[in-house]
Order: structure tokens, then C-alpha cells, then sequence
């Protein structure tokens, strides 16, 4: 049995830019997506908006620590709205690799309580 094929339409633009000055580094983007049938039924519409900035130091070559901001929010969907500031820091015990620890805490109280979070992230480039 055919089923008709259901029609989405969606698209996301996201500007960025990263600026670099002796030991600082500084990172901001934008975000804004829009979709349209956005449930895949009843031809609901959906826009969902955030930005970033983070700062971060060069304390040594083999250390780099950065404060991250980040707010997302969604028309529909209040469950992927997320407001958070970030602490990070980085060991590069080679130039080609990086190992960091992220801190994420949640500023705005959704109904289940602030979500904070711990991310460690080993790289490797080769």
C-alpha cells in the first residue's frame, strides 16, 4: 500500500567568527533555523534561535582555559532550550594533542531542576 510522501521544508543558518590577538582567542556565533512542517502532520511551524561567545587564554603552550556562554531557544520545543555558561580547560602535552575538561551549568530552571554537566574530551590529530 502507497503512502504519500510527507513534505518538510527546513533550513538553518549559522555566522560565525574567531578572533586571535597574541594569547587570547575569542569565538562568536549565531544560529537561526526554520521549518516548516515541523511535527510531519499538521503543518506546524518552527524557528529555533541561539548564540555563543566564548573567551579564552593561552596561559602556556601546554595550557589553555576558556569561559563559554550559550543560549538556545525553540519555539516548540522547550525540552532542546538550553542556558548554560561553560569553564574549560586544556592540557596539550603534544601539539597534536589535547585533553579538557569542560564544566557546563545550566542558568535558567526547567521544570526538572537545573541540568550541569562534566565533559572530558580527549583529541588527537594526525
Amino acid at each position: 500500500m502507497a503512502v504519500a510522501q510527507t513534505k518538510n521544508t527546513f533550513y538553518s543558518v549559522a555566522p560565525g567568527f574567531n578572533l586571535r590577538w597574541n594569547k587570547w582567542d575569542v569565538v562568536g556565533t549565531a544560529m537561526m533555523t526554520k521549518e516548516k512542517n515541523y511535527d510531519l502532520s499538521t503543518n506546524l511551524k518552527n524557528t529555533r534561535y541561539g548564540y555563543s561567545g566564548q573567551v579564552g587564554y593561552l596561559i602556556n603552550p601546554t595550557w589553555f582555559a576558556a569561559l563559554q556562554y550559550d543560549k538556545v531557544q525553540d519555539n516548540n520545543n522547550s525540552s532542546a532550550e538550553y542556558h548554560k555558561v561553560s569553564e574549560h580547560v586544556s592540557y596539550m602535552p603534544r601539539e597534536n594533542m589535547r585533553i579538557g575538561l569542560t564544566l557546563r551549568e545550566e542558568i535558567r530552571k526547567r521544570g526538572t531542576g537545573r541540568q550541569h554537566e562534566a565533559l572530558l574530551n580527549v583529541r588527537a590529530m594526525f
